[in-house]
């Protein structure tokens, strides 16, 4: 009756424990599923920015008079090229690893996603607050000096 009784004891502890990972299994896929769709939104968003930024830089490039204008203006496109193609690449990353099928993942893997997620969120809020911005002052468009 010991024997049986540990047993039992053992199952109820197996159940348990599989309710437990089922459970938590169930809100990683949960969150895995959240993860991927946002990136998606990322991916199209940042899409639709860069043709945004595209026209934008061209009808402001148009603006410019002066040589050292179009050169401070080529600077600061290429810096917000850049950074775009950073965040892209971080969106395609993160979709790349999240959609891969995985077992249940480490703590180092969460930290991971936490980490990319608040680095998101700085580029993101640098980016606005560093926009574009077309130079101030009177120029006759397409004017270009140099």
């Amino acid at each position: 009756t010991i024997l049986l009784d540990q047993l039992r004891a053992a199952v109820g502890e197996a159940i348990a424990k599989k309710q437990s990972l089922s459970a938590r299994y169930g809100g990683l896929c949960q969150s895995r599923d959240r993860a991927i769709d946002r990136a998606r939104e990322l991916s199209v968003a940042i899409d639709k920015l860069r043709q945004t930024t595209h026209n934008l830089s061209r009808g402001a490039f148009l603006a410019l008079a002066t040589a050292a204008e179009v050169r401070d203006f080529d600077a600061r496109a290429a810096a917000e090229h850049d950074r775009l193609d950073k965040l892209y690449d971080q969106a395609i990353d993160t979709e790349k690893r999240i959609s891969s099928p995985s077992p249940l993942p480490s703590s180092p893997q969460r930290r991971n996603e936490d980490t990319w997620q608040a680095d998101l969120a700085s580029t993101a809020s640098a980016g606005s607050s560093a926009g574009l911005q077309q130079p101030q002052g009177e120029g006759t468009p397409g004017g270009g000096g140099g």
